[in-house]
């Protein structure tokens, strides 16, 4: 069972954060500053309100840190508490057990048999887990300067767009742009880091973004275009639907369509490249759109979209019973209100095509308007079933009107949408959920048994 993850806004976040801003002053030598003395005096407040297991926590991650830079004093245990034949198992068992503060209490005995690189890693890996991301920034950061092996700073700066440190993640960026020859995995990355900075509009996104997201995912896709396995193959995936991403993004559909087709033959059961592809097939052929879809589902993918589009495609063909099934369904997978609004608009279309009560179908309308407010369509369309406007008829061929992304820029004025979702010509899903994400997991798993393997 995996322990609970910290809280952000407790007592215990708040002093962890200033003791992150303390070992930035002291890795800068300015440790007895005046500077570094206000920060301990703020981290009076939180350290008063801390358990007693809370306490002990932040002594041993206040220890760990002097880690960073070879200053790390490891607990007073007998030597063979440091030998891999007492050690291992403890730590495989705290870690079958999801105590990853556990393995942080143990990994500070000093083990003999993980490297300093191997050490870094596993200790980051840990406090991912028990969520204290900015902590992990710091050791993944030390396993890749520690070993040069650029998966550890692929790590990095997939944390570090999470965290939102755009400034960083894009330093990180331009770096690995400038060298030759880099790692696969860390350029498809760097794409997505440069790709997701243009898409949210942050200040800190360059003009040619897009270029140099281009240029990452184009020689990802060249350095393993006849590399064998799976995980080249599904990292060439991951670079064949940023591309496909930034064509759609030009207007370039068809271009972006053969992409995403090609990324689905090298990863066939990823149900997002067929979310993708099915998104940019709705406008030129619902069949292989809805199929897109429907294979997504099966796979059993947990986004909205496929359900979201499938729940529209079955209201314009009239399968009022399967629009309902799908809205509802959408409704279970996120919070977003353009989403969940459209589904309660879209119900209620079908929910009155089916003969539902004239209360029942005003109250979907109600949680629509609610969601969105001041919405046209959803006016619309509620004003459409108060006149009593026939509602049996396919929703292209009746009064009513569809309000969908990735319609054409000139149709798209009756999109609601927000700044984190792609509109217009760009496609619904971010390319970080195409699978990093999944080849990022696997390869700290796969990090992990390394480090803590027997030595051969």
């Amino acid at each position: 069972m995996t322990e609970q993850a910290v809280e952000t806004g407790t007592a215990f976040a708040e002093y962890i954060a200033l003791l992150l801003r303390l070992e930035t002053l002291r890795q800068q030598g300015l440790s007895d500053s005046p500077e570094a003395d206000d920060v301990r005096d703020l981290m009076d407040g939180p350290w008063y309100q801390l358990t007693a297991e809370e306490d002990e926590r932040a002594r041993g991650i206040s220890g760990d840190l002097f880690m960073l830079t070879d200053e790390e004093v490891y607990a007073r245990v007998p030597p063979e508490q440091r030998e891999a034949d007492w050690l291992r198992p403890l730590i495989n068992q705290a870690t079958e057990a999801g105590d990853h503060w556990r393995r942080l209490d143990l990994f500070r005995h000093g083990p003999t048999f993980i490297d300093r690189a191997g050490l870094a890693f596993v200790r980051g890996r840990s406090y991912e887990q028990v969520g204290l991301p900015e902590v992990t920034v710091l050791f993944y950061d030390l396993a890749w300067r520690e070993s040069g092996d650029q998966t550890f700073r692929a790590f990095t700066v997939q944390l570090l767009e999470a965290l939102g440190r755009w400034d960083e993640a894009l330093g990180v960026a331009d770096e690995v742009l400038s060298v030759r020859t880099a790692d696969p995995f860390l350029l498809a990355a760097v794409g997505e880091t440069l790709l997701m900075a243009h898409h949210r509009r942050h200040p800190s996104a360059p003009e040619d973004a897009v270029t140099k997201a281009r240029e990452a995912y184009r020689r990802a896709d060249r350095a393993l275009r006849h590399e064998p396995g799976t995980r080249a193959a599904q990292i060439r995936a991951t670079a064949q639907a940023g591309l496909a991403t930034i064509c759609h993004l030009h207007g370039k559909r068809d271009a972006a369509i053969r992409l995403w087709t090609e990324a689905i033959a090298d990863w066939p059961d990823n149900p997002v490249l067929l979310v993708q592809r099915g998104a940019a097939l709705y406008r030129v052929d619902l069949q292989r759109s809805s199929a897109d879809f429907a294979r997504a589902i099966e796979l059993g993918s947990q986004i909205v979209q496929p359900y979201w589009y499938l729940a529209n495609i079955a209201l314009n063909t009239g399968d009022a019973d399967r629009c309902v099934e799908f809205c509802r369904r959408a409704r279970q997978l996120t919070q977003d209100p353009a989403y969940v609004g459209r589904a309660f608009e879209w119900e209620a279309i079908a929910e009155h095509s089916r003969g539902a009560s004239p209360d029942s179908v005003l109250a979907l309308f109600e949680q629509a308007e609610r969601l969105l407010p001041g919405d046209e369509t959803v006016a619309h369309n509620r004003e459409a079933i108060l006149q009593g406007l026939a509602p049996c008829e396919p929703l292209e061929r009746s009064c009513y009107r569809s309000a969908l992304p990735l319609v054409d820029a000139a149709a798209s004025n009756d999109v609601r949408a927000s700044a984190e979702r792609w509109t217009a010509n760009e496609v619904p899903v971010a390319p970080q959920e195409a699978g990093l994400e999944l080849i990022a997991a696997r390869a700290k798993r796969d990090a992990e048994v390394r480090a803590l393997a027997p030595v051969a």
